[in-house]
């Protein structure tokens, strides 16, 4: 196939010599009058005529006039708007027996503004028993089809319909054919009906609609309707698509997502009810146990009121991890903060709990900047979590926790605890994992405070790695990075 040429006036005869003689395919040139300048020897047996009678002959001369001014006429006219056209035709040969050949035509310029005539070369396809028997095997495809299928003139007549296509009209496929789509509203809006009467040539249109089949039936149809030009005129192809059962599971999912905004919100609610309703007694009950002077009771005693208290200690911690799961939900909120705020917080929140085990808790700050921009409240979470585990199986010895901050917040925890084993690395960060040995069993917790470091992490672009020792010793560092400024 030859493409699009601007041909210089000087150069003309030049080029076609050598683009036209060189194509073993039948080729010729029209001028602007239709009147033939130039053919090749296939051309003339293309036309079964001679080629002095072609030369300075007009092609309506030389083909009926009917079919000139049905088919060629609006190829070439197609073709000087700069088109490349196309039409298939069957011929017979001097020995009256029939071919199908493609002719295609296209534009050539004597400048690039100026149209001097088209190009036409024709290409033969296989023998018309074969070309009828495979045009008969598109149509039992398109019969086939899933789809609803129609194929609409340029006077908006329904010239084919495949059987999802009358059936969705009619059930009788004669029925269908030859109705105007000026009757079918419902399938064809005002807008896209007006773009196929004025026989647009660059349709391409796709859109939804909701079809009442019958009184108790009714269906969602996705339509695309695109044109093309063939033999000289514009047609439309009609494609509907069944998408019911897509529009049933996307009206699921909305109303999924509806009842899961309700159950968050009765969640969150709910829950805001027991950081009042009961986690503020129950810090005033674990207030009033620390008042009572422990060495003026019995020795029964005592074990009555630690056991009490290790209970609400036991349950305080539980409520805590629950609330700091439902405020993961709420986002996060980024702040211009102090590090060494951090720093302060957490000596005086853990003084106690490392007092009471004995424990060293020693805290070393190296940062080139002072503050840091991302959530605090999140990264104390963070810190708090990591810590409370250390000193809770941490049996003697130290726990050491490094900050440092150049681009990123780098937070190292050590402890001296019973080291995590290299296999369950990865699931110790699991909701609700927890490691099964005899020294766990004396410690309580619901297994998500770690799944909760992970999560906040998550929503900070963080990362948390672990390195552990054989036996004893485990290490946690946490990498920041600073929020986006935006």
């Amino acid at each position: 196939m030859i493409p699009n040429v601007f041909i210089e006036k000087y150069m003309q005869q030049i080029i076609l010599e050598r683009l036209l003689y060189s194509t073993s395919d039948p080729a010729a040139v029209i001028n602007n009058e239709y009147m033939f300048i130039f053919v090749n020897s296939g051309y003339c047996d293309f036309l079964n005529r001679k080629k002095q009678e072609l030369i300075g002959s007009t092609v309506e001369s030389i083909i009926t006039p009917q079919y000139f001014n049905d088919f060629i006429k609006p190829l070439l006219n197609r073709c000087s708007a700069g088109y490349e056209t196309c039409h298939e035709a069957v011929l017979n040969d001097d020995r009256g027996c029939e071919h199908c050949y493609r002719i295609d035509f296209f534009p050539y310029y004597e400048t690039e503004e100026m149209l001097n005539g088209y190009i036409s070369i024709a290409h033969k396809l296989k023998n018309l028993e074969i070309y009828n028997e495979n045009a008969g095997l598109h149509i039992k495809m398109l019969d086939k089809s899933v789809n609803a299928i129609m194929l609409i003139d340029d006077d908006g007549m329904i010239i084919y319909a495949n059987e999802k296509g009358w059936n969705l009209i009619n059930n009788k496929r004669a029925a269908v054919i030859s109705h105007s789509i000026k009757d079918l509203v419902f399938l064809f809006p005002e807008d896209i009906q007006e773009k196929i009467l004025s026989r647009d040539f660059d349709i391409e249109e796709a859109y939804d609609i909701h079809f009442q089949k019958n009184s108790q039936f009714s269906i969602f149809l996705e339509i695309k309707i695109s044109s093309f030009y063939w033999n000289g005129k514009v047609y439309f192809y009609f494609n509907a698509r069944d998408i019911s059962y897509r529009r049933k599971i996307e009206e699921k999912l909305i109303n999924a997502r509806a009842s899961e905004a309700v159950a968050l919100d009765v969640k969150e609610r709910f829950l805001a009810n027991i950081s009042d309703e009961l986690r503020n007694p129950l810090n005033g009950i674990l207030g009033m146990f620390q008042l009572i002077d422990i060495n003026s009771l019995s020795d029964s005693t005592k074990t009555i009121l630690t056991n009490a208290m290790h209970c609400a200690e036991k349950l305080s911690a539980v409520m805590t991890d629950l609330i700091f799961l439902s405020e993961i939900e709420k986002g996060v909120y980024p702040v211009l903060f102090e590090i060494d705020e951090c720093v302060g917080y957490i000596k005086r929140f853990f003084k106690n709990k490392t007092g009471k085990k004995n424990l060293s808790l020693e805290i070393n700050k190296e940062y080139d900047r002072m503050f840091f921009y991302n959530d605090k409240i999140k990264i104390l979470q963070i810190i708090i979590h990591l810590l409370s585990n250390a000193i809770k199986f941490t049996k003697e010895g130290s726990i050491i926790i490094d900050f440092s901050c150049t681009e990123k917040l780098v937070i190292k925890i050590r402890d001296e605890a019973p080291g995590i084993p290299r296999n369950l690395k990865d699931k110790i960060f699991y909701p609700f994992f927890q490691i099964e040995n005899p020294y766990n069993k004396n410690h309580s917790g619901i297994g998500i405070g770690l799944s909760i470091v992970k999560e906040i992490l998550t929503l900070l672009r963080g990362e948390i790695s672990l390195t552990s020792g054989n036996d004893y010793g485990n290490e946690f560092i946490v990498i920041i990075p600073s929020a986006d400024i935006n």
